[in-house]
């Protein structure tokens, strides 16, 4: 590992960093955070068993 990598290395180290501590401090202050509405995960859970509905009828045909 040369030098420059090792200087990319701990600038995105430090980039992460910051990242982490404005999202930590904006969830304890309740900054730009909001619940997820629950009709989001309604949606999700209907995909996913249309999903799996069309992959049993997909192995039917195929198997």
């Amino acid at each position: 590992m040369n030098i420059l990598n090792f200087k990319e290395m701990m600038s995105e180290r430090d980039s992460e960093e910051r990242l982490l501590k404005a999202i930590a401090s904006d969830i304890e202050n309740g900054v730009n955070i909001e619940p997820i509405p629950d009709s989001i995960f309604d949606t999700i859970s209907l995909i996913e068993a249309r999903a799996q509905a069309a992959r049993e009828k997909r192995e039917l045909l195929e198997g």
